[in-house]
């Protein structure tokens, strides 16, 4: 009969159906290795981001940045919320409940790049460009101790304590004097003497004020010509004759040297900046009159089921969408923010955890546990055909029942969704699955995280056994070791019931020389027997053609991570040995060795066909007698 070919792989694992009937390219398991760009690629690793940290674990990481784009890693272990220096972690917050989950969100304003984090203990202000210090604007004997999320210049909050079933949104933070600044001109910060060009102080904003901040900050000597220090938002104070300084926005504590030495004179040295409170007509004030005006803050109830809102996300639409274990909400605000619409979109559908839901290109995505016998992948998408809200099921040829979505967690990642959940049979997240919604697969990694998070290429994830943040995804080993892998196919008959046979099996794909596989065979559930190797450092691999692939590889280039490795193309065959006439027959690829490798393209060539029998492993059972109980009458 003529060869078997897969000349791409597209499919993923398909575990639902039986899997004979699955796509000739499907895997009926896979551990560690991605469907992408038509092969089928080991995974990237997994890398420490500083030291390892001790048991425990890490519920919530965050990215915030400064206001030159540059990256500050934040995170909550046990009783604290800490940042990242590049080598580092740092105690900023401490004394938190450590069984608290956190929710950090990013706000950019005309004073700085801000990070926010939010839970029971309390709401939290830091400036990305001072990360060590903090501002704390509510208490646990405050009401808004929620989950934050800002978005047009307004937070909003949502699992609080006394209100779980609400949202509170703030005042519109309009970013102005008189409104919610404070415009301080020519305020006496400093004396010269004559001699010193060093100088550092206190604004006076700050002394028994612990909710303000400031911004847009210049000091300047008055004496004629002298030096003008402005703020660039990044912490840093520029002299306009090349003069350096900081400024840290959170305590006011600022410092400046001079090229020119300022004279002697009373209060020569001034400051002009402008403060904030933002529980004050900011984005943490929640307040609103008797009779709300547009721009104040504003409560929304959304008390169906009456249990708590889970997860807050913006659809890709521009509304907002509040996921429960039950139900799913839609509000959105009339332009002129007087009056808003709030509806129930869909019951009978919801969440376990409050980090499983995420906005994608196509809709809200999340993992659907409203029926926990039968969870379900699902996107609330608009309509095409109206205006209502749909919500489909994804990639139903995926058993999603085999894991367990109690402490799940999601985050999109260039073209796919990562959820992070458990195997049935654990009782911390084992499991990470690498879903693409556009082309309807999924695959399986065993770095199962508590926590994930993204940044230019780069995904994060937060240990469910230790207080540890790795790169996860990323290099090409499993931090210093090989990486656990296994790909499975579908049980193959060639379309025919008939014993068969072949006498070759031939790959070809891309491989780094310091990497060999495995190649094991399963002829009708027998077990997988050893049937040859594809090796890098093998002389059918091309050394004249090399290809560079990154670190991490999302969509079909290779971005982000640390640097990239030359790899090879390779094209081989496996001479058949030994193996039994068979009805169906599985291939498993082990990859043993620390690098990268693929598979393009797989063919089982010359397959002989025989008679049409049971295979040798069963025959026996044939001619079973009336009752069932003896075989080979």
């Amino acid at each position: 009969m003529a060869d078997h070919e897969i000349k791409k792989f597209a499919s993923g694992v398909h575990n639902r159906e039986d899997n004979e009937d699955t796509p000739k390219d499907s895997a009926k398991d896979s551990l560690n290795w991605l469907t992408i760009d038509g092969k089928v690629e080991l995974a990237r690793g997994k890398v420490t981001v500083g030291i390892e940290g001790v048991a425990g674990t890490c519920p919530a990481i965050h990215i915030g940045y400064k206001s030159t784009g540059v990256a500050i890693l934040w995170r909550k272990i046990a009783t604290k919320i800490q940042y990242f220096n590049g080598l580092n972690w740092i105690d900023v917050v401490t004394s938190l409940n450590a069984n608290d989950l956190y929710v950090f969100t990013n706000y950019s304003s005309l004073t700085g790049a801000w990070t926010f984090a939010g839970g029971p203990g309390g709401l939290f202000k830091f400036a990305n460009a001072n990360p060590g210090d903090y501002i704390q604007l509510y208490t646990t004997t405050d009401f808004f101790c929620g989950f934050p999320l800002i978005d047009k210049a307004r937070m909003y909050l949502w699992g609080i304590a006394k209100d779980q079933t609400s949202l509170y949104r703030s005042y519109i933070d309009v970013q102005r004097d008189g409104t919610s600044f404070t415009q301080v001109a020519n305020e006496n910060a400093a004396s010269g003497n004559g001699s010193q060009t060093l100088f550092s102080g206190i604004l006076l904003f700050k002394p028994g004020q612990p909710k303000r901040n400031c911004g847009l900050v210049t000091i300047k000597c008055v004496d004629g010509g002298g030096e003008i220090f402005t703020d660039d938002k990044n912490g840093n104070l520029k002299g306009s004759a090349g003069g350096t300084g900081t400024i840290n926005y959170i305590t006011g504590a600022w410092s400046v040297t001079f090229v020119t030495v300022p004279s002697a004179s009373a209060n020569n040295i001034q400051a002009t900046y402008v403060w904030e409170n933002t529980t004050a007509k900011g984005v943490a004030d929640f307040t609103y009159s008797a009779s709300r005006l547009a721009g104040e803050g504003d409560v929304i109830r959304q008390d169906e089921g009456g249990d708590a809102i889970q997860q807050l996300v913006i659809g890709i639409d521009g509304n907002y969408y509040s996921l429960k274990k039950q139900s799913a909400y839609q509000h959105k605000y009339t332009d002129d923010d007087k009056t808003f619409n709030n509806q129930v979109v869909r019951r009978n559908i919801g969440v376990l955890t409050r980090k499983s839901v995420v906005t994608t290109g196509r809709g809200v995505v999340f993992i659907n546990t409203a029926n926990p016998d039968r969870p379900q992948l699902t996107v609330l998408e608009k309509n095409p055909l109206g205006d209502d809200i749909l919500a489909t099921e994804l990639i139903p040829h995926f058993s999603w029942e085999k894991f367990d979505y109690s402490d799940a967690v999601m985050e999109t990642y260039g073209q796919f969704v990562v959820l992070s959940c458990r195997a049935q049979s654990s009782i911390v997240n084992d499991r990470t699955l690498i879903i693409d919604i556009v082309k309807n697969t999924v695959d399986i990694s065993n770095y199962g995280m508590k926590a994930l998070a993204k940044d230019s290429g780069v995904l994060y994830g937060g240990s469910p056994h230790t207080q540890t943040v790795y790169k996860i995804l990323n290099g090409f080993d499993d931090d210093g070791y090989v990486i656990q892998n296994n790909w499975d196919s579908k049980y193959e008959t060639y379309g025919v019931r008939r014993l068969k046979k072949y006498r070759r099996l031939r790959y070809r794909g891309e491989i780094d020389p310091a990497q060999y596989v495995e190649v094991y065979a399963d002829f009708d559930g027998t077990g997988y027997a050893l049937v040859g190797t594809i090796r890098g450092d093998a002389t059918y691999v091309n050394r004249s053609s090399p290809s560079s692939v990154g670190t991490t590889m999302i969509g079909e280039a290779a971005v982000g991570g640390d640097g990239s490795a030359q790899v090879y193309p390779y094209e081989m065959q496996i001479k058949a040995m030994k193996i039994p006439k068979f009805r169906r027959r599985s291939i498993r690829f082990v990859a043993r060795g620390i690098g990268y490798v693929s598979v393009m393209e797989s063919v089982d060539w010359d397959i002989l066909t025989y008679e049409d029998k049971l295979p040798k492993a069963y025959r026996q059972k044939e001619h079973v007698s009336l009752d069932g109980k003896q075989v080979n009458q």
